[in-house]
């Protein structure tokens, strides 16, 4: 068997006709997409080695960053890592002074913080 390595990027559009692409202004964003996306998302996640996201993405959406919609691969049985870009550990602080609380702090599910 070959190793095949790699990275797939994946970008979130809205329907903003102002930026097109993930809005990250104060003008609030629609989230639009159909359940094929959604699907192909989560077929991408049982895929990969671990998920990639800033600290705005886990503020905005409280996401989980899970494959939930397709069943996990036979020889990939758990979930991908969870790599969050939080320099400032703005999140954890939110945590800890429970300004905020998210979702994947709380799943027992391996998340790394940079």
């Amino acid at each position: 068997a070959v190793a095949v390595t790699g990275v797939t990027l994946k970008m979130a559009f809205d329907s903003s006709d102002v930026w097109g692409v993930a809005n990250l202004s104060e003008i609030k964003s629609e989230r639009f997409t159909s359940e094929g996306s959604l699907d192909l998302v989560h077929r991408l996640r049982r895929c990969s080695d671990c998920v990639l996201v800033g600290r705005g993405t886990v503020e905005r959406d409280d996401c989980t960053l899970t494959v939930r919609r397709v069943p996990l691969l036979p020889n990939r049985p758990s979930q991908p890592a969870r790599v969050i870009l939080d320099p400032s550990q703005t999140l954890l602080k939110q945590e800890l002074n429970e300004e905020a609380t998210y979702k994947i702090f709380h799943d027992n599910l391996q998340t790394l913080l940079y």
